[in-house]
């Protein structure tokens, strides 16, 4: 599975209302040890980090790792990124994990299993978080629902 994690401090600034300190963070703290924590996964094929910010020297050497410069800072919507990322790396993928870096405790073994389900046709799609089971009244659904902010489509 590839990882896209698009990152755009302007896109930021202006669709989150997000302060240049909190850019600061993001850049320096959560995206490189996101990046650590994917790239040592096995789930993991790759991730492209399609962004404004050259993160070279910020997220270490793993192979795994590609940095693509976007070009986003004038969109206000996400699914806009995403196409802008299609486009421009004319993406061969299948199936596409977007993964949102302001939520970066997503599960990986639920985004690899509804990556896994979108893969093999069970599912067009699953954008937002990952449920398990279908109904709302599980009494496990803490253990089986991710909020975090993921997309993977096919």
């Amino acid at each position: 599975m590839i990882v896209v994690l698009p990152f755009n401090s302007k896109f930021l600034k202006k669709k989150y209302k997000k302060q240049d300190s909190d850019i600061k963070k993001l850049i320096g703290e959560v995206v490189p040890r996101l990046v650590e924590r994917l790239s040592m996964d096995d789930r993991i094929d790759g991730i492209e980090i399609f962004s404004d910010i050259n993160f070279d020297k910020l997220v270490g050497l793993s192979s795994k790792i590609k940095i693509i410069k976007s070009d986003t800072e004038k969109m206000t919507v996400a699914e806009d990124v995403i196409v802008s990322y299609i486009n421009s790396t004319q993406c061969k993928q299948a199936t596409l994990v977007i993964y949102n870096p302001l939520f970066p405790f997503v599960s990986i073994k639920k985004m690899d299993t509804l990556f896994q389900r979108v893969s093999n046709g069970f599912v067009n799609s699953g954008i937002g978080s990952y449920f398990d089971h279908q109904s709302l009244n599980d009494e496990n659904m803490a253990l089986n629902y991710d909020p975090g902010i993921i997309s993977v489509i096919n």
